[in-house]
């Protein structure tokens, strides 16, 4: 049980990181985002997992609509940063298509879901200029 609950906090971190002031998570949500992980969890014992963050140093944010939840602050870059990221990296003509669409999909991996679906929506691979080793 105390390794579940080691993982269940790492996993609740990794959740917090996908979300924004526009895009915040509730308990439930995040329970439900948890049981695909094989992990239950009450919305209390989310509630203090959260707390426990906090105190990490991490800036978790109870939105003043208790009902939406929570959101993270201190993610390391701002969506549209990454974007800017991965339209560099698509005009890279240095880069192989498939060294492009991996760099990509790692820059993606760090934006929250709604950059997650920017990114992907907006980003052009010029495969006309990308080196072929």
């Amino acid at each position: 049980m105390a390794e579940n609950s080691k993982l269940k906090l790492l996993y609740i971190l990794d959740i917090m990181k996908k979300t924004d002031e526009f895009h915040p998570i509730n308990s439930t949500q995040i329970a439900a985002k948890l049981s695909a992980y094989g992990i239950q969890a009450e919305r209390k014992s989310i509630s203090r997992d959260l707390a426990c963050l906090e105190d990490a140093g991490y800036s978790i944010i109870k939105c003043s609509d208790h009902n939406k939840g929570w959101y993270m602050t201190d993610q390391t870059f701002e969506d549209f940063e990454l974007k800017i990221l991965c339209d560099a990296v698509g005009y890279a003509p240095f880069l192989t298509d498939k060294d492009t669409r991996d760099l990509v999909k790692k820059v993606r991996d760090l934006a929250t879901a709604e950059g997650e679906k920017l990114i992907s929506a907006a980003t052009y691979l010029d495969t006309t200029i990308k080196t072929d080793d």
